[in-house]
């Protein structure tokens, strides 16, 4: 019997809650849907653990849809994510450039949602290690976000911090976060443009509780680049 659309959407609810006894039911009575991307789906957001295993004896790929349900599982329970990097790597076990490629969509996820512990489980797996560049964009987006824990594992692992991370922790405000990368590069710089922004921000702050934070964020920029503060 084929599933229809209904019978699909309510299979979901019950993977995304784990209900295992219920989704066995189903699934023998409309086998067609087992592989389905939108069942993985709900059941890596739900964190449902016992259903995923299920899904995976059944055929299904989590390596489907590009990178989609990888970067869900990404922000999902450990357990969730253990349970889909074995199946990765069981997978490409012959294809390590398609599985670290796939690894790093994963940090990139896990670092944009500031999971700390599903981003050093990733790293501690291996994933990026293969290319270093790899780990630009997680380490922009931590930046971006002010996640000091995130940038530190990073750093940690390999990333090299650069202009476009410095610039975006100080145009967000992150005064934590740039200096971590001064640190580590001292030659770090902020852009004209940023700096333009940055002073925008502190004279709207004026008689705000953040001027503090955008004076102070204002005057590193200045001596950054050795001009004065007019």
């Amino acid at each position: 019997m084929k599933a229809s659309q209904s019978d699909v959407n309510k299979i979901s609810k019950l993977c995304e809650t784990n209900q295992l006894s219920q989704v066995r039911k189903l699934i023998a009575q409309f086998p067609d849907v087992a592989k389905s991307t939108q069942l993985m789906s709900a059941t890596i957001k739900g964190g449902a653990s016992d259903v995923l295993k299920f899904l995976f004896a059944c055929g299904a790929d989590v390596a489907v849809s590009g990178n989609v349900l990888l970067s869900e599982a990404a922000i999902s329970s450990a357990e969730v994510l253990s349970l889909c990097i074995g199946e990765l790597k069981s997978r490409f076990e012959s294809r390590p450039d398609v599985l670290y490629s796939k690894g790093s969509a994963m940090v990139v996820s896990a670092a944009a949602h500031a999971k700390v512990a599903n981003v050093k489980y990733l790293l501690e797996e291996g994933f990026c290690s293969i290319n270093i560049n790899h780990l630009h964009q997680p380490l922009l987006d931590a930046c971006k976000k002010g996640n000091k824990e995130v940038v530190d594992l990073l750093i940690a692992y390999g990333a090299k911090p650069d202009n476009t991370h410095y610039n975006s922790a100080i145009e967000h405000g992150h005064l934590e976060v740039m200096s971590t990368l001064k640190e580590v590069n001292h030659d770090l710089v902020i852009d004209r443009q940023i700096e333009k922004v940055i002073l925008s921000k502190r004279e709207h702050a004026i008689g705000t509780p953040g001027f503090d934070k955008w004076a102070e964020i204002a005057n590193i920029a200045i001596s950054s680049n050795k001009r004065k503060l007019i």
